[in-house]
Order: structure tokens, then C-alpha cells, then sequence
């Protein structure tokens, strides 16, 4: 008996352990069929986070109470009528708006198509020449390939004509590369095509072969290097401007290059980059992830410093020097993700956060200055951000912390005080999007150019190349007419004033008699 009641229990206790194992194996399941469904929503998916209808907003709001449901019903039934007047308007004005018209700066050829001269006699039986009583214009908008010319400078020697002596001849004018061939403006050019337009050299390889002109890309790469090492003082200039600011944004994003240790392999490096919002972006290279890159970089800054969650920031944002604001768009993007799971807990949650972004782009419309965000964010914003905070707890004290859901609400509970320090910061923004976009440049280009080379080379010439082109289109000045002139100009411009080079202080010049030279050949 004894020993039938042993077995028992022993075979009670296995069970519970089968049970245990059972369940842990599905909650394991579960959240690999998660993560499997969010692999393939991010491929083929809807990858925009804005919500489809704002009536799907409309589920039971907790404890936030009936008031606050039919205030929100009322607003997003004002918004979606916006949306209908302000769709059939664009739609009406689609109908209407025609051609758009042909750039007025740029050089026009003429062609004229006369009537053959036996046509130009009437037919009426007088005789007579027909008079011009006017004409028909017609404009195309054509192209032709860009064209490398040489550019040959003349210097005459001069001597006494009796002693053949004291031979006088001017300077050479300065040029980017010591006796190299390549001008500004084809530096510039290779510089903005990689760099800018993402193509790797192989393929400006292609373009100027069929143009008849021959260069190598490893030839392409050393004056890429050449032209890097010329700019890094403006990117010093650049990174000094920066850091002067009251208030920053980072991230990164991993880059490929080749390595050292291993012949034909490549490693995995990183570009840190730093930004003020939609202004100026900085690009900094590193070989791992580690902290020591931030906590060199951020070494004199004093202000606030807008990230997401990574841990390699926690060195320097343990200084008192600096203090850390979190980044609400990565909130959004976990609650977004855990949507279709838990529609009511997350629709709750991601309608509030677009009350949020509500007040801050009624801000922006009307140009309230840093104050006066302040005063309207402590108004608007805190009541919001304390009901957020109650419905957050809530949601996650009814889920499995494993789920989607779950970690979401732990992510958002656990910044909670960095991602509302931005009411009290008037310079801040809701988010670190903004240096998002500026890495969006690395992004695409590394789909093409695959790694950056040697990491000492390339890593250089990517720091400085993404942070001038960059910079001059988040400021809107064109970085191929930048790069043509500062490359030009460096060498010989004070390096006491370096700062009147950066994009933000540039000014286009004047063109030079050798482009005005170059411009009649070319149209000749």
C-alpha cells in the first residue's frame, strides 16, 4: 500500500512537471509565432504606424471614464471630416492643376522649324510671299550626359631677353590633391554620387567609362581618402558647433568593413550619429559598439541627450553634465506591434500617444517658441501622460510580461521618467526621429556599396562625407556646388576662420571666369 501511494505521488509530481514544461513550451511557441508574424509584417506588410481609423479608437477607455470617451469621439470625428474636405479639395485640385511648369534657370536652345520657301507662296493665285504674322513655341525638357573636360592651365615663363636670367613665372593656382589630376569639381562629383546618391564606385566606374574617360575605382577611393583628410578640419569645426548645443539626439547603426586581422573577411563596425533636430548631423565612427564611443564624443556636452534605450549610453549619461530624454516613437512602435494581438489594451494606449503628437505638431503650426511649448505641454500633455501611465499599468497587469504587450508596457514603464522630461525642455522633440532620418542615408547606402573598406580609410571617409552632404540637405544647400567650392578653398582659407565653411554659414559664390570658360565650351 505504502508503496502504491509513493508511486503515486511520484507519479503527481511528474505530471505537475509535465504540466509546468507544457506550459512553458507554449507561452515559447507563442512568442516565436509572434515574433515570426512580425518578420513577415515587416516584409510585406503595412510598415507606416499611423493608425487606419480613428473609430478603432473608440473601445472601452477604462478607468479614464464616459467624458473622456465622448471627447475623443467628438475630436476624431472633427479630424476624420478634415481628412474628407481636405482629400476631395486635393482631389479637385489634382483635375486642375495641369503641367507643372519648366525650370526658368536653365539654358535654352532654339530651334527653328521654317516652312519650306515654295510653301511660302499663297496658293490663292495672286503670287505673293506670305507674311509672318507670328508663331507656335513648343518647349521640351531635354538631357545630355555630364561631360568631364580638360581643364589646361597656361602659366608664360618669362626672362631678361639679354641675360636669359631671372626666369619669372606665376604661381600654380591651389589645387585639392598635390600633383594630382583631378579637379574640385570631379571630386565633388565622386563624393556626392557615393556618399549622397548611395552608388558604389564600380558603378561610377561603368558611368564614366561610357563617356569615354577611364578610372579605376581603387583610383576613385584614394582621392575619396585624399578629399576626406582636406574636409575633416570643417567636420572638426562642425563637431566643436555642435556640442555647444543645449540639446542633442544619437543613435547608430552597424556598418561593414574589412578586416585588419583576416584577409578577404569583413567585420562589423558602427556610425554614431549626433543631430540637433532636422539641422545639423555629425557622423562618427567606431569599430564595436561599446561605450567608450559616445563617452568620447559626448566628452564636453552639457545639456540633454535624446536616445532610445541602448545600455552604451549609460556611461556618459551617468555624468550629471548630461541628462537623457527617451524617444516616444519606440514606445509606439512596441504597442503598435502588439496590436493585433491585443487590440482593446494597445488601440487604448496608441490613441492616447496620438494625442501627444496632437499637441505637439498644434505647436509647430502655430510657432510657439520653447516657452511657450512649455506652458502648453504642462497644460495639455501632463494630464494625458498621467492617464497613459494608469493604463499602462493596467494593460500590463493582465498580460503575460513575455507578450508583446507585455514588454511593451515594461519598456515604456521603465523610462517612464525620461520620456516625460520632455514637457519641461521646450527645444526637445516627442521623438528621435529625426536622427533616424539621417541615418536613413547609411541605410540605403550600404544595401549598394556593401562595406565601407578599411576601417582606418573608409571609416574616415564616411565620417566626413556623411556629415557635410548630410548636413548641407537637411539644411537645403546643394552638396555638389558645397563640396565643388570648400574643396577649392580649404587649403587656402585661415584656419582661424574654418566655421565660415560649415554648411549653415556658406555662401554660394560667384562664378569664377574658369566656370563661365567652361560653360561657353561646353554650349560652343
Amino acid at each position: 500500500m505504502v508503496d502504491a501511494e509513493l508511486k503515486i505521488q511520484k507519479l503527481e509530481g511528474e505530471l505537475r512537471e509535465l504540466r509546468l514544461e507544457k506550459e512553458k513550451l507554449e507561452i515559447h511557441n507563442a512568442s516565436l509565432k509572434l515574433k515570426l508574424e512580425d518578420a513577415l509584417r515587416r516584409l510585406y506588410g503595412r510598415r507606416s504606424e499611423k493608425l487606419e481609423n480613428p473609430d478603432q479608437l473608440l473601445f472601452d477607455f477604462m478607468k479614464l471614464g464616459e467624458e473622456a470617451v465622448k471627447e475623443l469621439e467628438a475630436e476624431e470625428a472633427q479630424e476624420a471630416l478634415e481628412r474628407e474636405n481636405e482629400a476631395e479639395v486635393g482631389q479637385t485640385r489634382r483635375k486642375h492643376r495641369g503641367r507643372n511648369p519648366l525650370p526658368t534657370h536653365l539654358p535654352v536652345r532654339e530651334e527653328v522649324h521654317d516652312l519650306p520657301e515654295e510653301e511660302k507662296i499663297c496658293r490663292c493665285g495672286c503670287g505673293r510671299a506670305k507674311v509672318k504674322i507670328g508663331e507656335k513655341v513648343t518647349e521640351e525638357l531635354e538631357y545630355e550626359p555630364a561631360q568631364c573636360y580638360i581643364r589646361r592651365i597656361r602659366r608664360p615663363v618669362y626672362a631678361c631677353p639679354v641675360e636669359h636670367e631671372y626666369v619669372a613665372v606665376t604661381a600654380l593656382p591651389p589645387r585639392p590633391i598635390d600633383r594630382g589630376r583631378p579637379g574640385p569639381g570631379l571630386l565633388a562629383h565622386i563624393a556626392v554620387s557615393k556618399y549622397g546618391d548611395h552608388l558604389p564606385l564600380y558603378r561610377l566606374e561603368q558611368i564614366f567609362e561610357r563617356s569615354g574617360v577611364s578610372l579605376s575605382r581603387k583610383t576613385m577611393c584614394d582621392w575619396l581618402g585624399e578629399t576626406a583628410g582636406l574636409l575633416e578640419p570643417i567636420v572638426a569645426a562642425q563637431t566643436k558647433w555642435l556640442l555647444e548645443k543645449s540639446y542633442l539626439q544619437a543613435d547608430e547603426t552597424p556598418v561593414q568593413v574589412m578586416d585588419p586581422e583576416s584577409r578577404g573577411k569583413t567585420r562589423r563596425g558602427y556610425l554614431w550619429v549626433y543631430t540637433i533636430p532636422w539641422g545639423e548631423v555629425v557622423f562618427d565612427f567606431t569599430l564595436s559598439r561599446a561605450r567608450a564611443g559616445p563617452t568620447s564624443f559626448l566628452r564636453d556636452f552639457k545639456g540633454h541627450l535624446q536616445t532610445d534605450a541602448y545600455s552604451g549610453y549609460n556611461e556618459v549619461l551617468r555624468t550629471r553634465k548630461i541628462i537623457h530624454l527617451a524617444c516616444w516613437a519606440h514606445v509606439r512602435r512596441g504597442f503598435f506591434k502588439a496590436k493585433p494581438y491585443h487590440p482593446e489594451e494597445s488601440l487604448v494606449i496608441l490613441g492616447l500617444i496620438q494625442k501627444l503628437y496632437h499637441i505637439e505638431r498644434d505647436a509647430k503650426e502655430r510657432g510657439l517658441n520653447p516657452e511657450a511649448k512649455v506652458a502648453l505641454r504642462r497644460e495639455e500633455a501632463l494630464p494625458i501622460l498621467e492617464s497613459l501611465k494608469l493604463v499602462i499599468g493596467a494593460a500590463a497587469s493582465r498580460v503575460l510580461p513575455e507578450s508583446l504587450l507585455g514588454k511593451a508596457a515594461q519598456y515604456a514603464l521603465g523610462l517612464w521618467v525620461e520620456l516625460t522630461r520632455y514637457v519641461e525642455v521646450g527645444e526637445a522633440e516627442l521623438d528621435n526621429n529625426s536622427v533616424e532620418n539621417a541615418i536613413r542615408s547609411v541605410a540605403i547606402g550600404r544595401k549598394n556599396w556593401i562595406f565601407l573598406g578599411h576601417p582606418e580609410g573608409g571609416g574616415l571617409r564616411a565620417e566626413v562625407f556623411y556629415t557635410l552632404i548630410g548636413t548641407c540637405k537637411r539644411l537645403g544647400v546643394n552638396p555638389f556646388e558645397y563640396l565643388r567650392d570648400v574643396i577649392d578653398r580649404v587649403s587656402t582659407h585661415p584656419a582661424s576662420r574654418v566655421a565660415e565653411l560649415l554648411p549653415r554659414y556658406w555662401q554660394k559664390p560667384q562664378s569664377t571666369a574658369r566656370d563661365t570658360q567652361a560653360a561657353s565650351a561646353t554650349a560652343s
